[in-house]
């Protein structure tokens, strides 16, 4: 990798669903095995549609389409919408905000802890959601709130910008808008945006939900529509491309700004580039060769790389007969100004697995782009069963990848992207492999693991989602976990904390939580009282001074302290030094994460000799200056034994801070964690409690209720 990172971008959380992928592992899993996802629509199917029976008895019409799940299906609650407006929202803007959340939890961060500016560029396609109701339903308008709330429910212009606003983003929210490469080119203006400093975090996405889903199309001879409902992109018989639903976002950060915070990078972004064919081409929705070439040259140029080095090729693809040979001729030739190598750099195109998702296609590719990258492994381009004549493959720098395969090369991997739009504007970006390794997680004698939602059903789902994952994750670093649980999850108040030395305790105590049948209850608010004393057991403190840096900075700082103030007589009086030292060590460390302490002093002195009251004086007042709180005066009524108002274990100094953040107090988890040795995981992120949001028509009504009828 270069060493100049400065122009550099890393891609650091994302989110999608796709067709048959409702979250990141489940595309990429149906990516690198080859997948189809489209489906093929039954005769019930395409009736229950509204599909006359005459189009489905016609041979040119298509029963297939790309689909995902639950699209009229939103936790409106969540984000403070209301039933009426949720109902009346484009499912596009929602899906999209569903998303935006889950790639910053991805991220491993806080929505409301992120610092600096955050950027929204989003992309979406033509609200298919709303024609359809306007057109069935001749008071969806006055229905809905008036014209003024449709347009803020359901118009383009308002994606990034609702967003923004639910959530509190104050850096630029752009919605961005060039047909199929819409998403492509809002990636490469949040890079912009970040290179510019406009903005400390930048996120960019697209989406496109067709309504109705579950329908076919008329085929018609010279469109884009494949022929027989298969995307064959780069394919003898390829007729064509399918449209689909699917929505994606990705967390973009500099890339030194990455590195210094020890983020999770998926990959980096070194190059990009915007343009367009302007009409050096046969008509304005054709494809141009050198409109393609310039932006691919200009992005490698900018990341300075030789393409030579580039290992696989995600093309936009679209398997028309026009389009794919274009697109190769046109890389091609900028490739060759490069390098003489033929057939070394895999053409893909994951339009074949989902179909053309429309504004969300270029932000599909991205992320199949960055998951191979990660995962080190060039996928297998599906529906392929012989190679297009039009194309000179054995001339060009590309081959056709049929099997999944690991990537040996010798540098890091590296991949480009392409992304173009009806109209000719185009985007093209050069990813690569973030190589510099993270450390092995760290490893402690006890983790403990924050849980919060809105609600006690919502946290217990979230409970059993982690120990499904924990169970099914093996390998995983509990330090791993631990840190983004702490840092990287809203705090919500209702609240459940876990301490466990290893992934079957952990899930054994989520288990024996899961099965109490109480209803969670907030604790009562108040200060922590604690008494430091010189008297009492020996304190374990060898666990906690190895797993916890606050607390051993704390100690050896402390212990600086009393070596300076402390005669030589008090000195000799070690073991109550220790413990003195220890104690004071263990509130300082609860101070710094956040917890109110009051306390008080008691030093005992049984033999007459070593602590004088001068001795105790200055003692106080040095710890009360080092904890920063100051020391309360001896209480009538109170007992002084260290052990039954103190701790003197390891899980016991835990559980004060596991009751203070169960009460709903704030922790510095900042603090807490070891940055550099504790990384950044996916986990799952909340689950929301997604119900039906829909504006039926009265056609549909009416469809629904014949249905019933016919059922009775």
């Amino acid at each position: 990798m270069d060493n100049d990172i400065s122009n550099a971008i890393a891609i650091i959380g994302m989110a999608c669903r796709f067709p048959k992928s409702n979250n990141l592992e489940q595309y990429w899993e149906n990516i690198r095995d080859g997948k189809e996802c489209l489906e093929t629509l039954s005769q019930e199917d395409l009736k229950q549609a509204g599909i006359d029976y005459t189009i489905l008895e016609n041979r040119e019409y298509i029963k297939r389409c790309p689909c995902i799940e639950d699209i009229d299906k939103f936790d409106a609650d969540f984000f403070k919408i209301s039933p009426k407006e949720a109902t009346y929202m484009d499912p596009q803007q929602r899906l999209m905000l569903e998303k935006v959340w889950e790639a910053i939890e991805d991220a491993g961060y806080s929505i409301d802890k992120i610092d600096g500016k955050i950027a929204m560029f989003a992309s979406t396609s033509a609200s298919s959601y709303f024609l359809q109701n306007i057109l069935n339903n001749p008071n969806f308008v006055e229905e809905a709130g008036g014209i003024k709330a449709v347009l803020h429910g359901l118009d383009k212009d308002h994606m990034s910008t609702k967003i923004a606003y639910k959530l509190n983003f104050t850096g630029p929210a752009i919605t961005v808008q060039s047909a199929c490469s819409s998403s492509m080119v809002g990636t490469i203006m949040a890079c912009q945006n970040l290179l510019t400093y406009q903005c400390d975090v930048a996120l960019a996405g697209g989406v496109t939900i067709n309504v109705p889903q579950r329908v076919g199309y008329m085929y018609e001879k010279g469109n884009v529509m494949s022929q027989d409902g298969y995307c064959r992109p780069f394919d003898e018989n390829a007729s064509g491309t399918i449209f689909g639903s699917g929505v994606g976002c990705i967390v973009l950060k500099r890339l030194e700004d990455a590195i210094k915070d020890n983020d999770r990078i998926y990959s980096i972004i070194r190059g990009f580039a915007i343009g367009n064919d302007g009409n050096d081409k046969v008509g304005y929705t054709a494809p141009g060769i050198r409109g393609q070439m310039d932006v691919i040259g200009d992005a490698l140029e900018f990341a300075q790389i030789n393409p030579g080095s580039i290992s696989y090729m995600e093309a936009h693809g679209t398997g028309t007969i026009m389009g794919d040979p274009i697109e190769v001729e046109a890389i091609s030739k900028v490739y060759k100004q490069y390098t003489n190598k033929k057939q070394y750099c895999a053409l893909g195109s994951v339009k074949a697995n989902v179909g053309h998702l429309n504004a969300a296609s270029g932000i599909a590719g991205l992320i199949k782009t960055a998951l191979l990258i990660k995962n080190k492994v060039i996928p297998p381009l599906i529906n392929i069963s012989q190679e297009n004549s039009k194309i000179n493959f054995k001339n060009s720098p590309f081959y056709i990848n049929k099997e999944s395969k690991i990537y040996d090369g010798n540098g890091p991997m590296r991949a480009s992207v392409s992304s173009f739009g009806i109209g000719g504007t185009n985007g093209h970006v050069i990813m690569e492999e973030y190589c510099k390794g993270r450390k092995k997680g760290i490893m402690k004698s006890c983790y403990l693991f924050p849980l919060s939602a809105r609600d006690n059903e919502d946290l217990r789902t979230m409970c059993k989602n982690l120990s499904d994952y924990i169970s099914s994750h093996s390998k995983v670093s509990l330090g791993d976990v631990e840190r983004t649980l702490q840092c990287g999850r809203k705090e919500f108040n209702v609240r459940k904390a876990f301490l466990a030395g290893n992934s079957q305790e952990l899930i054994q105590n989520i288990d024996r939580f899961l099965k109490e049948s109480r209803p969670y209850k907030k604790m009562e608010e108040k200060h922590l009282k604690v008494v430091i004393s010189s008297s009492g057991d020996s304190l374990e403190t060898k666990e906690l001074y190895k797993d916890i840096s606050l607390f051993q900075n704390s100690y050896d700082e402390c212990k600086r302290i009393m070596k300076e103030i402390c005669t030589d007589d008090v000195w000799k009086q070690q073991n109550k030094v220790d413990i003195l030292i220890s104690q004071t060590a263990i509130v300082k460390t609860w101070v710094e994460l956040g917890i109110e302490v009051k306390a008080m002093l008691h030093i005992e002195n049984d033999d007459g000799i070593g602590f004088t009251f001068k001795d105790t004086l200055h003692i106080k007042e040095s710890i009360s200056k080092f904890l920063g709180i100051p020391l309360n005066e001896k209480e009538e009524n109170i007992d002084f034994k260290w052990n039954t108002l103190f701790t003197n274990t390891y899980r016991e100094f835990l559980n004060v801070i596991v009751n203070w953040w169960q009460m709903g107090k704030r922790v510095c988890w900042e603090k807490w964690i070891h940055i550099k040795e504790q990384n950044i995981i996916s986990l799952p992120t909340y689950p929301f409690k997604r119900t039906s949001f829909w504006s039926y028509s009265e056609r549909l009504r009416e469809r629904e209720n014949q249905q019933v009828i016919k059922n009775i």
